[in-house]
């Protein structure tokens, strides 16, 4: 070997084994090294995956190319949960601080990849689809999902997607049991998955958010990640467990890997974490940065200076066509998607694109101001009562109820009625609108909001604001449990001041209070411990001068109730009264 090759091999395997090494191992042609610094794979010499390499393209896809200056703190975090065969499962954090914006964005999630290629697996590519729908139905979280979910909603959602299907040529569809898989998921995206006073929902891209965890009579067990659906519960680590027959594909790469000849399994999962990390750095130069890598004394960070944060997108105007249509400016905040933004407004990922010249592959960071085209007529409300009937046809008629909501529900407006119409001793327009189980019909308007503010802070002060005007109503038992449930509703659906957050946390606990002193039920004790839960840990409430007044208030109501389990919610309650002590 002449002296150019020694070299170049030196410095390969030094670019390989840099920083502390956690694990190593080679699996046929593959041959792969983790450590502080970097996940690598190399095939035949040639590196086929770098995870330094993948968060730098991320980074350079968020904030490079822009000509305006932000400081922002960007940090990835890569574990190795699982490795088998050339199939790596990762857990992955990204957190971006910008100056710019209030808290940062802290996301965590598996992501499955192919070493050799690079590229994203699912479990589609290994496992029949109808073995998936089975685990899926069969899991005891799913279960209790659809179990305190409305059944005849879930029902109608189904129903949706299959007349949605009649107009298409069902030869399209290539596999019956995926549009199972699909319409599984539908049916469960509004449904929340509790474990521990926290709700959990599946990703939209859950089949690529797994790892394997051990393997069990002739049956791997699969861990699905869940993601939170308030940030106090980002922390905790919950994932959903399946089992699954073994594929002859993976067969002998799974059996290396729980042997940990080649590979291993979550289960024996190997301690260690490789952390990268990027700043960018205020600029005014308008050419495209270079980027400088540089490793700190006492870490092995990566900090990048690089000019800046995408472009804005361009004007839109122009493709606003229909009269009835208007744009509204949408600011992306901690844990948002763009298909998370495409489902509350009514359009899909393509269109956001669209509207906002996003390149592939369609990155989106906290505090980016979105374009989003809607539709006046097609706005969402809220039911001020209980009790309300959805009629067929825009009158008052004793035969033409097809549906009846209650206080807290949000629906869709559809159309108004050219003019006012006189119901009882109240003049108004009748609404038609949607309801979240599908169905359309009309609503007297005198028992509809305003509709509901699209941005996170105006929506946090209307909810607040008919909340606490009706918990001032003197209500029976079947309103008091409307209020709770829309309070509790609402905790997820806005981005809240902390002040304002404080007050509606203390509406809700006073409410609670109320309708356990009304009820003695069970279940609604069950829903205060949940709310205890989960209002000790965000610690909201810990500095309201009222919280111990409460707290005693609600403590002298549980004790006079025949709860089997009411110990245990008093000694809760006593905690959480330590904790602020």
């Amino acid at each position: 070997m002449n002296i150019t090759k020694l070299l170049l091999v030196l410095l390969f395997f030094s670019h390989v084994v840099s920083g502390n090494t956690i694990w190593s191992g080679e699996n046929a042609d593959l041959n792969i090294s983790w450590t502080s610094e970097d996940i690598i794979a190399t095939k035949a010499g040639k590196t086929t995956f770098s995870a330094k390499e993948l968060a730098k393209q991320d980074f350079e896809a968020d904030f490079m190319g822009d000509n305006s200056s932000e400081n922002c703190n960007y940090e990835r975090e890569f574990i190795l949960l699982s490795v088998v065969g050339n199939i790596a499962n990762f857990q992955e954090t990204e957190y971006v601080n910008c100056n710019s914006t209030p808290h940062p964005s802290i996301i965590t999630k598996f992501v499955a990849r192919d070493l050799i290629s690079g590229s994203k697996v699912m479990l589609t590519n290994f496992f029949n689809e109808s073995d998936l729908v089975k685990a899926l139905k069969n899991d005891d979280l799913i279960k209790s999902a659809f179990a305190k979910n409305d059944s005849e909603a879930s029902t109608a959602r189904l129903s949706d997607i299959v007349n949605n299907l009649r107009d298409k040529d069902i030869s399209e569809i290539g596999n019956p049991n995926q549009l199972m898989l699909n319409g599984l998921f539908k049916a469960l995206e509004w449904s929340e998955i509790m474990v521990n006073g926290c709700g959990y929902r599946l990703a939209k891209d859950f089949l690529n958010q797994f790892a394997f965890h051990h393997l069990n009579r002739g049956r791997v067990a699969i861990r699905l990640n869940l993601l939170p659906n308030a940030p106090a519960c980002q922390t905790q680590n919950v994932q959903l467990g399946l089992y699954l027959p073994i594929p002859t594909s993976l067969k002998v790469a799974l059996k290396h890997a729980d042997k940990e000849t080649t590979g291993f399994l979550m289960s024996k999962a190997i301690k260690g974490r490789t952390e990268i990390s990027f700043a960018t750095n205020n600029s005014n130069n308008k050419k495209a940065p270079k980027i400088v890598p540089t490793v700190s004394k006492g870490d092995m960070s990566t900090a990048l200076s690089v000019a800046a944060k995408p472009s804005q997108p361009k004007t839109i105007k122009e493709l606003v066509v229909d009269p009835h249509s208007e744009i509204t400016i949408f600011t992306v905040r901690s844990g948002h998607t763009l298909y998370d933004i495409g489902r509350r407004f009514g359009c899909t990922i393509a269109d956001i694109a669209n509207w906002n010249n996003l390149q592939r592959p369609y990155r989106i960071y906290v505090g980016q101001k979105l374009n989003i085209i809607t539709n006046k007529l097609s706005k969402h409300k809220l039911v001020t009562a209980s009790g309300i009937n959805v009629r067929s046809k825009p009158k008052l008629k004793k035969h033409n109820v097809v549906e009846q909501l209650h206080f807290g529900a949000i629906v869709k407006q559809l159309a108004r009625t050219r003019n006012p119409k006189k119901a009882g001793r109240f003049y108004n327009y009748w609404y038609k609108i949607k309801t979240n189980t599908g169905k359309t019909g009309w609503i007297f308007g005198q028992y509809l909001s305003e509709f509901v503010p699209v941005r996170p802070e105006k929506r946090a002060k209307f909810y607040f604001q008919i909340a606490k005007k009706r918990a001032k109503k003197k209500m029976d038992l079947p309103n008091q449990i409307n209020l709770v449930n829309f309070l509790t509703a609402i905790k997820d659906d806005m981005q809240a001041s902390p002040k304002r957050a404080a007050k509606i946390a203390m509406l809700h606990l006073r409410s609670l209070t109320k309708l356990i002193a009304m009820s003695k039920v069970d279940k609604y004790l069950d829903k205060t411990v949940d709310f205890i839960k989960s209002t000790q840990q965000s610690q909201i409430l810990n500095n309201n001068k009222y919280l111990s007044k409460e707290l005693d208030k609600l403590k002298a109501i549980v004790s006079e109730t025949n709860y089997a389990k009411k110990d245990d919610v008093i000694k809760q309650i006593d905690q959480w009264m330590q904790s602020i002590n």
